[in-house]
């Protein structure tokens, strides 16, 4: 296993990188026609001023920030072992925005969910900043 940031080049033929922690990043073949140089720094910080978002995971980005592909890539994040009973109620949320300034350039995710235990996935076409909520009204 390896620490953060976590540095690969992906080609044509995709690549799946994985974190120390459990993140795991499914780039699918074909996601870009060249070499993307793609950088995972995290788990970096708690979101905590999204209003009507209780984060649920700390934050990761992806490198380069809205780089778009083609197909879409998967990933999958640790949450809070606590929100487990709850996880039917949380998203992924991604942004281009990595300081998270802009409550409304985080957009929740199409989920994917596996069935391990701390982990929720979401899917994607633009790299970004991620983190794991759940709405409360």
């Amino acid at each position: 296993m390896s620490s953060y940031p976590i540095q690969q080049s992906v080609g044509r033929q995709g690549a799946t990188i994985t974190g120390p922690d459990g993140l795991k990043l499914i780039l699918p073949a074909m996601s870009w026609p060249d070499v993307v140089d793609v950088e995972i720094a995290g788990p970096l910080f708690k979101v905590d001023y999204l209003p009507g978002i209780v984060p649920v995971s700390y934050t990761y980005i992806i490198y380069p920030q809205g780089h778009s592909m083609a197909v879409r890539g998967t990933i999958y994040l640790p949450f809070y072992g606590s929100w487990e009973g709850d996880r039917s109620n949380l998203r992924v949320y991604r942004s281009n925005d990595a300081g998270g300034i802009d409550p409304d350039l985080w957009e929740p995710l199409p989920v994917m969910d596996n069935g391990d235990p701390g982990i929720l996935g979401g899917t994607f076409l633009y790299l970004g900043a991620f983190f794991i909520g759940r709405k409360y009204t």
